[in-house]
């Protein structure tokens, strides 16, 4: 319209009318998908619930405007050393390439004929996984268990570390480069991102985002791309996240006693509420005592183990069939997962009942709320597969992570009310089981503390409405995302 009048168009003219006749076609069809939606909603007596996830689109929508904050200076300091690190660790791929005799050809992302025939024919590596194609699989699960795998100090060892490491940098140049692509000057160095958010982007409740992507902004040690995040000038952020939602609510659910009384008391030695700690203590007790023997950290001395176990733990919540051997082979210890599940029964049998329910109705539900519907949850779609059957790894996952969403649903809507009563403060990021907030900075870290601590209550309240004790951990950054002090409260 507004082109139309620029060049003085006659009134009838189809640029005046294309739009609206355009989306009025999109709102007719709709409508009536809308009336089936409503009608179905009803029948199963989902009102309530519906009505509950409705209350997070102005949330989102709030999001989106306010949008996120990053340093140009940090983002180009972060591309120029992982082109660096990449190139330096593909010089390595093919030196150790060339003490085999092969001269490697290297793709600037993944993998081509050339890595996969070093790797299955010239190094022999075993075949872990295939694609859907039936082709051997070299996705970053099955270089990282060769690595695991290898002899330590060993050229395969060696190259696996190296490629992964190329990998991982080619990957974070790609993202870099796509925010700057989709960033607006915001003040000084700083730009800001608006990203997508879609709540019904998974299976499992839980948000995607894209243009660009902010799920996946990695914070692993050595390649952490929220280094580049954080408050601009005048602003600091806090970041509140839910302590081991996701291991607390089968434990609490089920009943697994030994579970509930680690998280009850997370500042008990020797396991300091972990059970990954209790599972390493379970399938490596020498060492295990070992280590309380001399006053050192089990997590620490043996990080490699007890990464397994943590792995391992996973695996065996999530359902992984005992014979397939897939938990045996993430704890890298034979019989591990019969020894734990042995250990956590109620577990097991929580596992087995979702997996009834998922065969029986097609649909897994989250925990019922008491404040919305205490007679059910919210229902999640568990796809058969072709035998008719489901996979016993997804209905328990869909259970759990669609539940914590639930609840982190409830703390975005809590949250962001209580903020709308304060200029100024923002809800911004929304990543797995952490939120993460924008405010003006005060005159020191504590200047802020009161809406902090009533942030924090207002997301720990979820754990009411669902019967499970949800804690919540709180973090100040004053400069960047990567960095931060976690403040008690």
């Amino acid at each position: 319209r507004q082109a139309a009048r620029e060049q003085k168009l006659p009134k009838t003219h189809a640029w005046r009318t294309s739009c609206a006749e355009y989306a009025n076609s999109d709102s007719t069809t709709t409508l009536a998908l809308w009336k089936v939606q409503e009608r179905l909603i009803e029948e199963r007596k989902l009102g309530k619930i519906y009505a509950e996830r409705l209350r997070l689109l102005p949330v989102v929508c709030d999001m989106e405007r306010v949008g996120v904050t990053l340093s140009a200076v940090r983002t180009q300091e972060r591309i120029e050393q992982y082109s660096a690190e990449s190139l330096s660790a593909e010089r390595k791929c093919k030196n150790i390439a060339e003490g085999y005799g092969v001269d490697l050809s290297l793709p600037k992302s993944g993998v081509n004929g050339s890595v996969t025939s070093f790797l299955l024919e010239t190094l022999k590596l075993p075949v872990l996984a295939k694609t859907p194609g039936g082709k051997p699989s070299l996705n970053a699960k099955v270089l990282e268990t060769w690595e695991e795998q290898a002899k330590e100090r060993s050229k395969p060892r060696a190259f696996l570390s190296a490629l992964r490491g190329k990998r991982q940098r080619d990957t974070g140049v790609n993202y870099l480069t796509s925010y700057r692509r989709f960033w607006k000057h915001a003040t000084r160095e700083y730009y800001v991102l608006h990203p997508s958010l879609n709540v019904t982007g998974t299976h499992t409740l839980r948000m995607s985002s894209n243009n660009p992507n902010e799920q996946n902004i990695s914070k692993k040690e050595g390649f952490n791309l929220r280094h580049v995040f954080g408050p601009a000038p005048g602003r600091e952020w806090w970041s509140l996240d839910a302590k081991n939602i996701e291991l607390r609510l089968p434990a609490y659910e089920a009943g697994e006693t030994e579970m509930v009384e680690l998280f009850e008391r997370p500042d008990d030695p020797p396991y300091y509420g972990s059970n990954h700690l209790l599972a390493c203590h379970v399938l490596h007790p020498e060492k295990f005592e070992e280590c309380m023997r001399d006053g050192v950290s089990f997590k620490d001395r043996y990080k490699t183990i007890y990464g397994w176990t943590k792995n391992g733990n996973f695996a065996v919540q999530y359902g992984a069939v005992e014979q397939s051997g897939t938990a045996d082979r993430a704890y890298h210890v034979p019989g591990a997962q019969q020894r734990i599940q042995a250990r956590f029964g109620k577990i097991k049998n929580l596992n087995e009942q979702t997996i009834e329910q998922a065969n029986k109705q097609g649909y897994v539900e989250t925990m019922p709320d008491r404040v919305v519907d205490s007679e059910r949850g919210y229902p999640l779609n568990v796809e058969k597969s072709r035998w008719g059957g489901v996979l016993p790894t997804v209905p328990l996952n869909y259970h759990v992570q669609g539940t914590a969403m639930w609840w982190m649903a409830k703390a975005m809507v809590r949250c962001w009310e209580y903020l709308q009563q304060h200029d100024g403060f923002h809800l911004i990021m929304q990543i797995h089981d952490e939120l993460v907030f924008d405010f003006p900075a005060g005159r020191g870290w504590r200047t802020n503390l009161p809406k902090v601590r009533r942030i924090k209550r207002l997301m720990e309240e979820g754990g009411n409405d669902i019967g499970v004790p949800t804690p919540v951990s709180v973090t100040y950054h004053p400069e960047t995302w990567s960095d931060g002090e976690e403040v008690k409260l």
